[in-house]
């Protein structure tokens, strides 16, 4: 019995040890993310980037306006636009004016999709939400290792009590950045 005991004790210990290093790491990771917030709001904002498999569901927001972007991942990083539903006119730096040459607004997506993407990589990033803007909700950003940090411009402009009684629940980083170290539920 006594040899059962400190067999239980031991697993006790180690449970409560690979927790801490779980969460330390999950912090760590925010922590980067945090450090690199000016980037990552600059980067993402208006954006919504969702990997399901080898396709990528890529949304860009203007105001309450969403442009649509069916992507497949061929490998290698290359990207395939499948299908697109656009609402406004999306300026990307690669293209001088408005275009009607669909071949090269196709690639343009997919050059721009995949630079996002690979800086998503860089910072352990699984996908983007940026679909809550309009509920003051900026970014949402589900990391690789089950946790989530929320960014929040103007706390003032979140209005729902759900959203509220949500944010209450993290760990706040500052006024404007909020951790969940937990699983979290999509």
């Amino acid at each position: 019995m006594k040899t059962y005991s400190k067999l239980v004790f031991v697993l006790i210990s180690l449970s409560f040890m690979f927790q801490d290093c779980y969460q330390d790491k999950s912090s760590k990771l925010a922590i980067n993310l945090y450090i690199h917030r000016d980037e990552i709001v600059d980067t993402f904002s208006n954006h919504s980037i969702f990997r399901r498999g080898d396709l990528i569901i890529f949304d860009v927001y203007q105001g309450e306006l969403k442009n649509h972007y069916l992507l497949r991942n061929r490998g290698d990083g290359v990207l395939m636009l499948k299908s697109d539903t656009l609402e406004f006119t999306l300026h990307l730096d690669a293209l001088q004016s408005d275009t009607a040459e669909v071949d090269k607004m196709k690639s343009e997506i997919e050059k721009y999709a995949s630079r996002l993407l690979s800086k998503m990589d860089r910072f352990k990033i699984k996908d983007v939400d940026g679909s809550f803007a309009s509920q003051g909700i900026d970014l949402e950003l589900y990391l690789f290792n089950d946790t989530k940090l929320v960014y929040v411009s103007d706390i003032e402009a979140v209005l729902n009590p759900n959203w509220n009684s949500y944010l209450k629940k993290a760990e706040k980083f500052d006024e404007s950045w909020y951790f969940f170290p937990t699983v979290y539920n999509k």
